[in-house]
């Protein structure tokens, strides 16, 4: 399911608007050209600046336009740990003869290099494989049949050989014992690296599944007509039109002022105004976690390969591009959603974004929280490091400021 964030807003009447997290980082001059035009009595109008500031003040309302799109299939690009350092050397030689001068062609190019790594990289599937080495399969026990087998071929020569019948009842019911003892050992050891490996409910998981206990998901005929159905309750219910009367009427009475304010805020000059460095690229990967890939299927492994590039690097390259010119690749825009099932019968809407994409949210977050953390409310427990909703619950309870 894709859900496409780029296209004219200002034809989309009716589409949802949802309050999301003003992210600007516009070349100063463009920034100011795309400005609305206000009156003069707006201009004379000096904005009080906030002490303490919410989540509220980073929010505007956006209107974002979506649409029926064909299914996309999910893909992921990865590459054995053995080859990532010909990765590294076959990326640094693209990028040192490429002119690419605009982020999508630049971004475009970077994962179709990517892409035709890996797609080199996939040798043929195999038809047979390894058998799994089972107890039946131990050395010992095999070696106790191979003895067993020559005493069964000598006594079928010569019936009268009671010495070779006496050897195979003898070796047999060493075989049998052996079979036990073995078989033991080999669940033990089993046991041992399910208790490392595996929980207590995957194991369930897996017990009630060859006891026929679990219940099988139903299949959906029309996995695109379902698709499309959940987009549209999505889209409803992410609407502006389905807040309460009095919330939208505040809202439509703070939006001027918020506009006013991103408007004195983003003309200014400011420190964090500088291009990115690799030691920013390099912080924001360490203190971020892995995540799913988007719908170009980078993961964060090629990924931390290619960062590791020093001196002329791609991913810095394109990251002060998109920076500098304020655009981002048009691709970032586009959003996988996955739906996963809640248990209920109703899904919950998963939005798997290009990995490259949350690199630089987790660059530009740094310094804005180098900027504004110690200016943050006490109250704003969202999002926050070290905090959770649950801490807003407990001073609400407790009724302390």
């Amino acid at each position: 399911m894709d859900s496409n964030h780029s296209g004219d807003t200002s034809s989309q009447e009716d589409a949802p608007r949802k309050k999301v997290s003003q992210r600007r980082h516009h070349h100063r001059s463009q920034t100011i050209r795309e400005q609305p035009k206000r009156d003069n009595n707006q201009e004379d109008e000096e904005v009080t600046p906030q002490k303490n500031l919410l989540s509220d003040h980073f929010a505007l309302e956006t209107t974002i336009p979506i649409g029926s799109t064909a299914p996309a299939n999910r893909k992921r690009l990865d590459v054995p740990t053995a080859r990532l350092g010909q990765l590294t050397a076959y990326v640094e030689a693209w990028y040192s003869a490429t002119r690419d001068t605009y982020t999508d062609s630049l971004y475009g190019s970077l994962t179709d290099i990517i892409e035709d790594f890996v797609e080199g990289t996939r040798g043929p599937t195999q038809s047979n494989k390894p058998c799994q080495r089972t107890y039946a399969r131990d050395p010992r026990i095999v070696n106790c049949q191979q003895t067993l087998a020559t005493y069964q071929r000598q006594w079928q020569k010569n019936p009268g050989d009671h010495e070779a019948r006496e050897a195979m009842v003898v070796v047999a019911r060493h075989l049998t014992e052996l079979r036990q003892e073995v078989r033991k050992i080999y669940w033990n050891d089993f046991l041992a690296k399910v208790r490392q490996t595996k929980s207590v409910q995957e194991v369930w998981q897996h017990v009630n599944q060859v006891r026929g206990k679990n219940r099988r998901p139903t299949c959906t005929p029309d996995p695109a007509a379902k698709a499309q159905e959940l987009m549209h309750d999505w889209k409803g219910a992410s609407s502006l039109s389905g807040l309460p009367r009095h919330h939208q009427e505040e809202l439509a009475n703070q939006r001027q002022r918020r506009r006013d304010l991103v408007h004195q805020n983003v003309i200014l000059e400011d420190d964090t105004c500088v291009a990115i460095t690799h030691d920013e690229l390099l912080y924001a990967v360490k203190r971020g976690k892995s995540t799913a890939p988007g719908k170009d299927g980078l993961t964060y492994n090629v990924l931390n390969a290619i960062i590791a590039i020093k001196g002329n690097n791609p991913i810095v390259g394109l990251f002060n591009m998109s920076y500098n010119s304020g655009q981002l690749p048009t691709a970032w825009k586009n959003v996988l959603i996955v739906p996963i099932p809640k248990g209920d019968g109703n899904f919950r809407p998963i939005s798997l974004t290009s990995c490259l994409c949350k690199m630089m949210e987790r660059v530009l977050l740094n310094r804005l929280l180098y900027k504004i953390s110690s200016k943050l409310s006490s109250n704003l427990h969202g999002f926050m490091k070290g905090r959770s909703t649950s801490d807003c619950f407990i001073k609400c309870l407790a009724n302390t400021p």
